[in-house]
């Protein structure tokens, strides 16, 4: 355990060992632990579906958040890894639910019907997962995030002469599905999503977005 005392008298008394309660509390949770993982001859159990789906609304709007994030900035290291974040950070929640079940006495495996101890294990994993997915995306933004940019600006810029034709060969007004199978057909690897954000109005300004899907070529 590590109790942050404030008193400068205590700096170096950062680890003390478990009580004999704690240690109580952590054996106690590993035999359970073990008891759903091997059966008394040393068998494997069978494995465990724990049912998640309490969380997945979070899960979406996060997803969606960070969407949103990479239409205002353009940035790839957002859009790519918005749902490598919410992964890891599913993971974290549904270990730390498996974990509160064992302390709750509940079925993480069935919906809840009413019971206390299992809802307010929801609720902290909810917490869990929204912290984490957070933390996790802004861990690799700052790691890899500028990196990640520069390599897709370059990959981008190699294939421009590429996109210059893509545009010469759209019709005045085109589809999504007409760009995607146009890019599909010069046998390039850029999304259509990308094209569409790099001439629109925040980038060069060539296209009239008419919808979700359909677009206007604003030169000829």
């Amino acid at each position: 355990m590590c109790p942050l005392d404030d008193d400068i008298d205590s700096d170096n008394d950062l680890f003390q060992p478990y009580s004999d309660e704690q240690q109580k509390v952590i054996r106690h949770t590993l035999e359970q632990m073990m008891n759903d993982s091997y059966h008394e001859d040393g068998h494997l159990m069978p494995i465990k579906q724990l049912d998640m789906s309490w969380i997945d609304r979070d899960c979406k709007r996060y997803i969606k958040r960070k969407a949103i994030e990479y239409s205002l900035t353009g940035s790839e290291a957002i859009k790519v890894f918005r749902k490598r974040s919410s992964v890891s950070a599913f993971r974290i929640a549904s270990l730390c639910y498996y974990l509160y079940s064992l302390e709750g006495g509940f079925d993480p495996c069935k919906p809840n019907e009413g019971n206390i101890r299992q809802k307010k294990a929801q609720q902290a994993c909810k917490k869990i997962y929204q912290f984490m997915a957070e933390y996790i995306i802004e861990q690799m933004l700052r790691r890899w995030g500028k990196k990640f940019n520069e390599l897709n600006s370059k990959r981008y810029e190699d294939e421009k002469p590429d996109n210059n034709r893509l545009y010469d060969m759209l019709t005045p007004e085109f589809t999504r599905d007409q760009l995607k199978l146009l890019i599909k057909q010069i046998g390039s690897t850029t999304p259509a999503r990308q094209f569409i954000w790099m001439w629109g109005p925040k980038k060069m300004n060539i296209i009239e977005i008419i919808d979700k899907n359909h677009f206007k070529k604003k030169k000829p």
